[in-house]
């Protein structure tokens, strides 16, 4: 009887599928490069608040980054669903753990640093167009880590959905709510949207 495979082997799988498929390949790079070129148009067009540091208005496109990884989380794991392949994958590995578990491994692995590439990115082009504006620069060292985790959070939350839901469509629908509801609600609350 042949072994079945580890979290080596499958973490190995998982990669692989994630290279080799086009539309995952470009989500990645999309989520590396909207960051910047949003923080470009930012800077370009003045469309920031007097106040904002050069920090915060280069960093205005983290949310179209969080999007980015959220459909490359579904992607990752409905696409299988939708095809059928993961009844391959789960003959190959029949822990559906471990499974999961390489799924956010290499999801994770490959959007924290697409994401502190474009926010780092972001920020010299903000810190180019920006500083001679007299706006302080924010302190860049924690914000992009934090930027880069939340970015690979949210990466993880798509893989979650999409292995609850199981459809393409119906998980990113579900995952931007979830990420996007927030930022869209908090005007109607007054005093409390800083919360």
């Amino acid at each position: 009887m042949r072994a079945r495979a580890g979290l080596g082997r499958m973490l190995a799988a998982e990669w692989t599928k994630l290279a080799a498929v086009r539309s995952t390949a470009w989500t990645v790079v999309v989520l590396a490069m909207v960051v910047p070129a949003l923080a470009w148009f930012v800077a370009v067009t003045g469309s920031l608040h007097p106040d904002d540091p050069v920090l915060g208005a280069s960093l205005t496109g983290a949310v179209v980054g969080q999007v980015a990884a959220a459909v490359l989380g579904v992607l990752a794991v409905a696409g299988e669903y939708g095809t059928g392949l993961i009844r391959t994958t789960l003959l190959a590995c029949p822990w559906r753990a471990t499974v999961l578990a390489a799924k956010v491994i290499v999801i994770g692995a490959v959007t924290a640093p697409a994401a502190l590439i474009g926010c780092a990115a972001a920020y010299a082009v903000g810190a180019a167009l920006l500083s001679g504006d007299g706006r302080p620069a924010g302190a860049p060292l924690p914000a992009l880590l934090g930027v880069a985790i939340a970015v690979a959070v949210t990466g993880v939350l798509g893989v979650a959905v999409g292995t609850l839901l199981r459809h393409g469509a119906g998980a990113i629908t579900a995952v931007l709510g979830v990420v996007l509801l927030p930022t869209l609600l908090a005007p109607l609350f007054g005093d409390l949207q800083r919360w």
